[in-house]
């Protein structure tokens, strides 16, 4: 029920003690106008389960708010994946609603799709598998698990070329799955790195070095790139120099001793 989706236990617990309440003082409000009694002792009961219905009533429709602004910045991130300010705006967004209870699938796939281009894979994998799990045919859930399966190959399959690399098959799969990858809107240093270790295997020099430089510019602290960063960038540095001239030779004998 919409009503109570994203609340709390103790916030569902509330709202429904409150309606009670209310429903109780209705009662009495009745029976003291019947009798013709102080009405005084009520009012303040029904402030508070007034407060009671409206605090978890407001929690459910910000939970909603707070999903449609996600969606919003998630885009923008998106579009501007090394903007720091907004991937911290949405941090904060995420982290207000993470952890409550939610079941709408929409809400639930906006949620995923920002987790994913903050780089929380297996958090955005769990929001989105609740999200079919409430509605399989939710839309724009199964795009991104497919998205996030997609990613998730892209290592696996790499390994299989870089082990087999006369494997015209699996190469031309790398290559379609690679080129799919590149074209999709992408925040996530993690996933661009997955990109430049297969375009690496691929032998694409230019495009791997491309997409490790975006990884970079957005989280250059991130673990996964330090070994990406020795084997596209590091062997450019340590290559030995090829001298530029060969010695001369000498041209005459040493004279023979008499």
């Amino acid at each position: 029920m919409r009503l109570f989706d994203g609340l709390y236990l103790y916030e569902v617990v509330m709202l429904a003690l409150g309606v009670f309440l209310f429903v109780v003082l209705v009662l009495a409000l009745v029976y003291q106008l019947m009798h013709k009694r102080n009405l005084a002792g009520l009012l303040a009961f029904f402030a508070v389960s007034i407060v009671m219905m409206g605090y978890p009533s407001i929690k459910s429709v910000q939970v909603q708010k707070d999903g449609i602004d996600i969606e919003k910045t998630a885009r923008e991130l998106q579009a501007n994946p090394d903007k720091a300010e907004v991937r911290s705006q949405l941090e904060q967004q995420v982290s207000s609603i993470g952890d409550r209870p939610i079941s709408d699938p929409t809400t639930l796939t906006h949620l995923a799709t920002a987790q994913f281009a903050l780089g929380h894979e297996k958090a955005a994998e769990q929001t989105v598998q609740k999200a079919l799990k409430s509605d399989p045919k939710a839309a724009g859930a199964r795009e991104l698990q497919d998205k996030i399966t997609t990613f998730h190959k892209l290592d696996s399959m790499a390994a299989e070329v870089e082990k087999n690399p006369g494997d015209v098959a699996a190469k031309s799969q790398l290559q379609q799955t690679v080129k799919e990858a590149s074209q999709q809107p992408n925040a996530n240093p993690k996933a661009l790195a997955h990109i430049a270790k297969a375009q690496q295997v691929l032998g694409q020099s230019e495009d791997a070095a491309k997409s490790l430089q975006k990884a970079i510019k957005i989280d250059p602290n991130l673990a996964e790139l330090k070994s990406l960063k020795d084997s596209i960038f590091g062997h450019a540095a340590t290559k030995p120099a090829q001298p530029a001239t060969k010695p001369a030779q000498p041209t005459t004998k040493p004279a023979q001793p008499k």
